[in-house]
């Protein structure tokens, strides 16, 4: 890949696009979102949760590449969810049960709550078409951000509809400038 005159990188389509040196080749070579995060390990704070992030990358605030076929789109978003959840736990604190049991549902909230810190909910402001594919634009709730996502070609959300999403895979992180 050449940039201003210059090889940014070489390598093969496969290895340049999974692993792009800089946000530039990253952009030149394939859709790309872009958005500031904190790393620390293994682990990027950004609007989309906590992501992995690949071995190596920097520490501190970063720029997150995240490749829209990485945003997966989930089941609809209607809110009952957390209501739900709410009268489950208010019901469980009034029912008397031992100890033991009292930890095994602890635990069990807790895998699902680290299955869930990974999800947001956006609002679908445009939807592309294109047979094979399609991409989805989306609105995150928790910041405003707008991301682009690439879906299947079947079964698209309608623009306006709010659903829950979530990064499959590490995302690459730069340097913040």
């Amino acid at each position: 890949v050449m940039a201003a005159g210059r090889i940014a990188q070489t390598g093969t389509p496969q290895g340049v696009y999974a692993s792009p040196g800089n946000p530039t080749v990253a952009a030149f070579v394939g859709a790309a979102v872009f958005m500031p995060a904190v790393v620390t390990g293994l682990t990027a704070s950004c609007d989309l949760g906590e992501l992995a992030v690949r071995p190596g990358s920097p520490q501190g605030e970063a720029r997150l590449l995240v490749r829209p076929e990485q945003i997966r789109l989930l089941a609809a978003a209607d809110g009952d969810k957390n209501q739900n959840e709410n009268q489950n736990e208010n019901q469980n604190q009034h029912e008397s049960q031992d100890r033991n049991e009292n930890e095994e549902r602890n635990e069990e909230r807790n895998k699902e709550r680290n299955k869930e810190r990974n999800v947001v909910v956006g609002r679908v402001t445009e939807v592309r078409y294109f047979g094979h594919d399609a991409t989805v634009q989306l609105r995150l709730d928790r910041s405003g951000r707008t991301v682009t996502a690439r879906v299947p070609g079947r079964q698209l959300p309608e623009p306006g509809t709010r659903v829950r999403l979530s990064i499959t895979g590490p995302v690459t992180a730069f340097p913040p400038h």
